[in-house]
């Protein structure tokens, strides 16, 4: 297996378990991997009236840095587009809109799991996520 299979891998499997935490927490997965032009979301859930968009970290390593490192500013808008294409294209509508980071840590073929519930927020109006 090449290291780029293997880096898929893992993260195929860290969102396996990240939706399986999240489901035993009470959320309903929405959609998984939803890859547009301007960007990918790892999944999306609900909860309520709440919709929670989830990026997904992963490591094999004893050291994970804090997601808001992880999750970089780039990386954050690139989420925040991605998540106004799939409200768009979805037709939900949703109250409150949330964003969230589930980070994975494996070791030893086990997965401990770390969520940091309202991780990030679009930085500026102009990135404010419109929803009906």
């Amino acid at each position: 297996m090449t290291r780029d299979e293997w880096r898929k891998e893992l993260g195929r499997r860290s969102e396996e378990v990240a939706a399986a935490f999240l489901q035993k927490a009470g959320y309903c997965v929405v959609a998984r991997n939803c890859n547009f032009r301007v960007g990918e979301l790892d999944l999306v859930v609900s909860s309520g009236e709440t919709l929670v968009v989830v990026e997904v970290r992963s490591a094999s390593t004893s050291y994970l840095a804090t997601p808001g490192i992880t999750v970089n500013r780039t990386k954050q808008r690139k989420i925040v587009r991605a998540t106004q294409v799939f409200l768009r294209r979805s037709g939900l509508g949703y109250m409150r809109l949330r964003f969230d980071v589930v980070a994975v840590q494996w070791k030893g073929g086990e997965a401990s799991v770390q969520w940091f519930r309202d991780a990030f927020r679009p930085e500026s109006s102009a990135q404010a996520v419109s929803f009906r």
